[in-house]
């Protein structure tokens, strides 16, 4: 935990570029902040990869953390003021939720409880025999192995920075990283008034369980893209585009299924560039950090595929087995299982409720479902537009696209749960307004 937050601060400040100045716009420096996190994790798992495979996995991941941190504030010479300005920016997030705090007092609370439930040991099956019992078992023996399991091509680049855990002894903070962006993600709500209902229902869902105590990296790899995207469609400049492409890359090397929410939003990235290339091109001025930051989110990406493709043969493991390690059939039948989990009768709407209460974290909720589902369907029936927009279009595409070729698992939808919440809270607003939708406005305040 000391190694990820030394590393946060140290790239937060190179892309607020020192906090020679306060940026006035909170959301912009919420980008750089989550950016700065996967930043920092992708770090680490990089030099976990690296001290496992020479066998030296005593060497304190802190040790380069403060060296990193001491060396660039001498090169930069950061001053009172640089730190000064950075706390000032954190005081401002904070006061998104103090300003008129009676009417937030609720969403607080929440989010305390979520912070509260993330904290604790690692117990998920899991987790303890993958996403953090391999890089235990690196450490125990301080040495790399292959056992033949078909898990272990599963790790991500995160799973790999749970060795600095590991080192420090703090375990159980492990899970209280995915906690980490709800205030940022809440904070974004906020500032663009989304609907306090709303914002209750999204704080409330059954499946934050799962996101929050499990102890893989299944929410802040979502997360971080949709807030990057989020900023990035307010904000169209250099670095929130650059935050939004380093936080893609990065997410992917953390889990490949980031793939599937990534392709409607690169899409949008794709039209955007074209449509207004001209003036693009004529404004960006990259500099050496923001070059180096895309380089490494290649290079971060490029060393988790190439470990999938030394532990099994396949880069893309534990997808596209049959085209890579076409003889090896447990691999494809491990595949097809993932593939189908979840799946059986009562799919879709199983995601939304179930009558096993042993599933109840693992549903997205009727509340939250009948936003993610019915809202963009109701703004066709009501709306005198008949036109989506291509905003608009991103989470419907997620929502297909995770339909169709995901796992059977709630988990997977909080980018569109997100998008939908904020792409259409105007639209919410007037059908609580209309009379046909009279029992939604007794939830609206």
């Amino acid at each position: 935990m000391i190694s990820f937050i030394i590393l946060s601060i140290l790239f937060i400040f190179l892309l607020s570029n020192n906090f020679k100045f306060i940026t006035d716009e909170k959301e912009i420096f919420i980008s750089n902040i989550i950016t700065s996190v996967m930043l920092s994790i992708s770090t680490i798992g990089i030099i976990s990869i690296g001290l496992i495979l020479i066998e030296k996995t005593r060497i304190p991941i802190v040790f380069f953390a403060v060296t990193a941190i001491f060396l660039y504030s001498a090169y930069k010479k950061i001053n009172i003021q640089n730190i000064r300005n950075f706390f000032t920016s954190i005081k401002s997030i904070i006061d998104v939720f103090l300003r008129n705090f009676e009417n937030k007092k609720y969403i607080i609370l929440l989010m305390f409880w979520l912070y509260f439930i993330s904290f604790g040991p690692i117990n998920h099956p899991d987790t303890i025999t993958t996403y953090v019992g391999y890089p235990y078992q690196f450490f125990l023996q301080n040495k790399h192995f292959i056992d033949g399991g078909l898990h272990q091509g599963i790790l991500g680049l995160s799973d790999f920075a749970n060795l600095s855990f590991i080192q420090e002894n703090n375990i159980w903070f492990i899970r209280s990283i995915q906690s980490l962006p709800i205030v940022l993600i809440v904070s974004i709500f906020l500032l663009r008034k989304i609907n306090k209902f709303l914002i209750i229902t999204f704080l409330t869902c059954p499946v934050f369980i799962q996101w929050l105590t499990i102890g893989k990296y299944i929410f802040l790899p979502d997360v971080a893209i949709t807030m990057t995207y989020i900023v990035w469609t307010r904000f169209k400049e250099k670095n929130t585009f650059l935050n939004l492409i380093i936080v893609i890359l990065l997410a992917i090397s953390f889990k490949i299924t980031c793939i599937i929410i990534s392709i409607p939003i690169t899409l949008h990235l794709f039209y955007d560039f074209f449509k207004n290339r001209d003036l693009i091109l004529k404004k960006s001025q990259l500099d050496f950090s923001n070059i180096s930051f895309f380089i490494f989110s290649i290079f971060s990406l490029f060393s988790i595929l190439s470990y999938r493709l030394y532990v099994t043969g396949n880069p893309f493991y534990p997808v596209f087995n049959k085209y890579f390690v076409p003889n090896n059939q447990q691999i494809i039948d491990f595949e097809n299982l993932l593939r189908s989990f979840f799946k059986g009768g009562g799919y879709p709407f199983n995601l939304f409720m179930t009558n096993d209460i042993n599933s109840l974290g693992m549903i997205i909720g009727p509340a939250t479902g009948f936003f993610l589902l019915l809202i963009p369907f109701l703004n066709i029936i009501f709306s005198k537009n008949k036109f989506f927009s291509i905003l608009e279009l991103v989470p419907i595409c997620q929502i297909i696209l995770l339909l169709t070729i995901s796992q059977g698992r709630a988990d997977y939808f909080l980018s569109p749960i997100i998008l939908t919440l904020i792409i259409k809270n105007n639209t919410i607003k007037e059908l609580f307004s209309k009379n046909n939708f009279l029992f939604l406005k007794i939830f609206s305040f």
